[in-house]
């Protein structure tokens, strides 16, 4: 292949400056400048106000989860592109979630990226497949319909991360992020507001919003991506082995700068792992079933009396098939100082239950052990009453559609503000002085119904202030 060489590689992160994720930033900055990048870039909340980020999209609350739901990313993309030379290119990185000296060490590859990118007629290498995790499981039924990926081949089709984005400012490159935009401006498809079409996705465990939307107009437009479960299922297996401080190894920049490296170290190479390079194709279909069958045979032996323990992934097997629990638990993955803690102390709480259900002589089906699971879980955020009432706040206020969270705006205050986690606070405490959430709910899972008793408990707390 003839050579085209990139010209200055600009690193990009974005923080809302508090931590682990200013510390991230920082890090990843400063690793990405000696890896080969000629610009490293922190981009944070007050640039993205300063560039009309909520002007251009004043259908998300400022108060938004992860700084408008993540509709920043082809923002700042955009934005980035508009302002480097035609032969640049811009790297954005996710700035993650995890501990600050947990960060993977970045293999000095960033001009081999960038030639790469150089390389790829569309202009663009839109992240990273990931290995196991097909569509279905991170996306919501509405994105799915109104997208037109409701079909057996969209569903099951890899997830692609938006976590590492490598674009050059190409036409083609510019068009997909103005699609991708549009798409973040439809509330049904960025945020976790309920369905509207029809029952919810049953193999959906959480929604990913913009990541959501990107990976299906990635699917649907051909836009090239790793593939590294097709490509080199070798050097991925290495990659996750040796990263297992990071949820998916093979969406950082850190293990796809070792595996250009390991895979020969040239742009050849490199065009190898890419899927789509030549256009649309099939997509690398990934079966939704994966570890189930196999943890749920275990919990059925370890009822019937198995001398063996409980591990932390039977709790995450158990809380991943109960909507209600996830929904509940989904802000430990931004609580890396807390999250080990607390799946820990739940595994001993669950192998006590264990050990008590043995000497006793007792036994249970696998419904059963999935009980014992589920009460492990709540007795744990009993002991933990900040973190508990924290994810509690967190998850309510992510069940509320967008008219409902400025009913409380206005009446209370905007959420992670002062006043407004003050308000949280206190409704927090109204509520788990009633009981809620009450224990069918969290043994049935039925996250509809949980968040129609919890909208019915809002209402009757705002109506306080007008009697």
């Amino acid at each position: 292949m003839t050579s085209a060489a990139a010209g200055r590689i600009h690193f990009v992160v974005l923080s809302d400056r508090t931590e682990p994720f200013a510390g991230n930033a920082a890090a990843l900055c400063a690793a990405a400048l000696q890896a080969g990048a000629d610009e490293a870039l922190h981009y944070d909340a007050d640039r993205l106000e300063a560039d009309g980020f909520w002007q251009a999209h004043p259908h998300i609350p400022r108060d938004a989860p992860r700084l408008g739901f993540g509709a920043w990313r082809p923002f700042v993309l955009r934005r980035m592109l508009e302002q480097v030379a035609p032969e640049d290119v811009v790297i954005l990185h996710d700035a993650g979630s995890h501990a600050t000296d947990r960060l993977p060490a970045m293999p000095a590859r960033l001009r081999l990226l960038a030639d790469l990118c150089a390389h790829v007629p569309q202009g663009m290498i839109h992240g990273s497949a990931l290995a196991a995790t097909p569509q279905e499981s991170l996306t919501k039924q509405d994105c799915l319909i109104l997208l037109g990926a409701d079909s057996t081949e969209a569903r099951r089709a890899a997830f692609v991360s938006s976590g590492m984005l490598a674009y050059r400012p190409a036409r083609t490159a510019f068009a997909f992020l103005d699609d991708w935009q549009a798409a973040c401006a439809d509330p049904r498809l960025l945020t976790d507001e309920p369905d509207r079409h029809g029952a919810p996705n049953p193999a959906m465990r959480r929604h990913a919003e913009e990541e959501a939307i990107a990976s299906i107009l990635v699917h649907r437009h051909g836009v090239p991506h790793f593939d590294l479960k097709a490509a080199a299922p070798d050097l991925l297996d290495a990659v996750r082995k040796g990263r297992r401080q990071l949820a998916d190894p093979e969406a950082h920049l850190a293990s796809i700068l070792w595996v250009l490296d390991q895979s020969g170290g040239t742009v050849d190479d490199g065009l190898r792992l890419l899927r789509y390079l030549d256009g649309p194709g099939p997509a690398r279909a990934v079966r939704n079933i994966g570890y189930k069958p196999v943890l749920d045979g275990e919990l059925r032996r370890l009822g019937s009396g198995w001398r063996a323990r409980i591990v932390i992934a039977h709790l995450r097997h158990v809380v991943s098939e109960n909507r209600v629990l996830s929904a509940m638990l989904h802000g430990l993955k931004d609580m890396p100082e807390l999250r080990d803690d607390f799946w820990q102390r739940a595994t001993v709480h669950a192998n006590r239950a264990l050990t008590d259900l043995v000497i006793s002589g007792g036994a249970v089906d696998l419904a059963g052990m999935k009980r014992l699971i589920r009460r492990a879980i709540t007795d744990t955020l009993d002991e933990m009453p900040l973190l508990s009432d924290e994810l509690l706040g967190a998850c309510i206020w992510a069940r509320l559609d967008l008219s409902a969270r400025e009913v409380v705006r206005v009446a209370r205050g905007a959420y992670r503000t002062e006043q407004g986690n003050e308000a949280m606070a206190e409704f927090v405490a109204r509520i788990r002085a009633q009981g809620f959430p009450q224990d069918d709910l969290l043994d049935g899972g039925d996250l509809d119904e949980f968040t129609n008793r919890m909208r019915r408990l809002l209402m009757d707390w705002l109506l306080l202030d007008h009697l």
